[in-house]
């Protein structure tokens, strides 16, 4: 009877001694070495700890039976977070699709609303550009005021004229500058030079940008991306070449050369002068087609073409190339 009765007794103290452990083992932190020493400050902390075990439990109700195996710092997790986690917990595959989607949703909703913004600030930039230079250029003169508004007016009743003598002075602008920087202190301004610069402006570029220009903007009437594209890669493969090889060929005939000493200049000028040019032009070509009026593109392009001639001048009188 004694044997039966100690059995018991272990067995119920057993019993007990684990669900003690089972219930101090969701608690963090919990040391099992001092289970039945207890400092009441001790158990005080225990009782916070089981206080918000409890109020996580009531706002996630469903998830109850599966945060037993949840890591112990999940349990201090409230609101919509702890919600989220233990909807991936119950239903992995709906909770990360619908997540998906939302994240999808809200990105294609960002970029058309960027680019909404992006048009309406290029289409507002454009009107305002074209409403103040129309104002500008009124053909009767009423509303000119100054030397632009002047300027306008002429390009409106005489294009072809006004485009000649504009690419005339930025030519000799142009030459007058390279001269300045190559010059060494012992030699003399070409004058002469200039004036060839100047023939070239008047006599072939001005004539020559009005009608690209006019031609590519009724070709590619647009102004969006792929068009200016379009226009950019026409100017880079078929304008530029055969303008700077009439540039080259202009002004050698005018010093003098005959027909082999201008082969030969092409030949050794034309192809570095075109791959330099590469990394300038597309730049101010997509700047032109994109934002600049029909009417001024000429006169943008040529406001590029003062820095691009201060080069091409200096490679245009270069020694001449002996012919092989």
């Amino acid at each position: 009877m004694i044997t039966t009765s100690r059995f018991k007794f272990n067995r119920g103290a057993s019993m007990r001694y684990n669900n003690i452990l089972l219930r101090l083992s969701n608690t963090k932190g919990s040391n099992h070495n001092n289970i039945f020493i207890k400092h009441p400050q001790q158990q005080q902390q225990q009782q916070q700890q089981q206080q918000q075990q409890q109020q996580w439990t009531k706002l996630s109700p469903r998830s109850c039976s599966s945060t037993t195996s949840v890591s112990s710092s999940s349990t201090t997790q409230v609101g919509v977070l702890s919600w989220y986690l233990s909807q991936l917990k119950l239903r992995p595959i709906i909770t990360k699709s619908i997540t998906s989607s939302f994240i999808f949703a809200a990105s294609d909703f960002t970029s058309q609303r960027a680019n909404m913004i992006t048009s309406r600030f290029n289409r507002g930039a454009s009107s305002c550009y074209n409403n103040i230079f129309l104002r500008l250029s009124d053909p009767k003169g009423t509303t000119q005021v100054g030397l632009l508004s002047w300027y306008l007016a002429q390009l409106k009743l005489r294009p072809i004229i006004t485009k000649s003598i504009t690419s005339s002075f930025i030519f000799a602008a142009s030459d007058f500058t390279s001269q300045m920087i190559t010059l060494s202190p012992s030699a003399s301004y070409d004058s002469t030079r200039t004036t060839r610069m100047a023939a070239y402006g008047f006599f072939i570029l001005g004539f020559t940008q009005h009608k690209w220009f006019t031609f590519v903007s009724k070709v590619f009437p647009k102004r969006d991306m792929s068009t200016t594209m379009k226009k950019l890669a026409m100017g880079q493969f078929i304008y530029i070449p055969c303008m700077t090889t009439v540039f080259f060929s202009f002004n050698a005939a005018l010093r003098g050369e005959n027909g082999q000493e201008i082969g030969a200049r092409l030949k050794r000028d034309l192809f570095p002068t075109l791959a330099n040019g590469i990394c300038y032009w597309p730049i101010c070509d997509f700047v032109i087609f994109k934002f600049v009026p029909v009417q001024l593109q000429p006169l943008a392009h040529n406001s590029c073409a003062y820095v691009w001639t201060i080069y091409l001048s200096y490679i245009a009188n270069l020694k001449g190339a002996r012919s092989e």
